[in-house]
């Protein structure tokens, strides 16, 4: 009985007169006056800067998209800002450039992966260097036949672990604002490994003493 009366309540429900959507909380004198503040929202030259390498990694893909849906996508990076409640376009704004810059659906996932890459492109070199060292340190840890085999080994990897504390610590000089922090965070990973390696394994090339 309980069946029969939620199936009769279903069909009853499906069968309603639809109701009609609300209107809109906006005047059309406010949309107006939004869309006119849209349009000032500030295009920063790192901003420009940075869609012009999304344009030529996207061409070095087959991806071509004509100048005009490029010049109709600043509309779309300024309206994105300001709906983000900010009162300039951040180089993350591209990132929505995916939903415009495609030609069939199957290309959005890689068109996806190419923004992430370009507009990240200092953390993904970053991120690069953590997964090495990670593999560094696993590579030691293994067993070896003998002493000295594992010595020449730590040698070598602690020899790589400095150039990678050197080369992620001149990435993090050279990063933008929006990622310091995080390659901040993965040069200091990079760093600790090291330390680590190097407490555990003794520090390698020691000076010699003079006679």
């Amino acid at each position: 009985v309980s069946y029969l009366r939620e199936t009769f309540n279903f069909l009853k429900m499906l069968t309603l007169p639809e109701v009609p959507p609300k209107r809109t909380t906006l005047s059309r004198r406010e949309l107006e006056v939004a869309a006119a503040h849209v349009r000032t929202i500030p295009l920063p030259d790192t901003s420009l800067r940075l869609l012009a390498d999304i344009r030529k990694a996207l061409q070095e893909k087959g991806f071509i998209a004509s100048d005009r849906r490029y010049r109709q996508a600043i509309g779309l990076l300024r309206a994105n800002a300001f709906l983000e409640g900010r009162t300039h376009v951040e180089e993350e704004d591209l990132l929505i450039l995916e939903h415009v810059l495609w030609r069939e659906p199957a290309e959005q996932e890689e068109i996806r992966t190419l923004l992430h890459q370009t507009i990240f492109k200092e953390r993904e070199k970053a991120t690069r260097l953590l997964f090495q060292a990670r593999e560094l340190r696993a590579y030691l840890e293994q067993p070896w036949e003998d002493f000295r085999e594992e010595a020449r080994v730590a040698l070598e990897v602690i020899t790589k672990l400095r150039r990678l504390v050197a080369t992620s610590h001149g990435i993090l000089q050279a990063a933008p604002q929006r990622d310091a922090a995080k390659i901040s965070d993965i040069h200091e990973e990079i760093s600790d490994i090291l330390e680590e390696v190097e407490a555990r394994y003794g520090r390698a090339n020691p000076k010699k003493k003079a006679h």
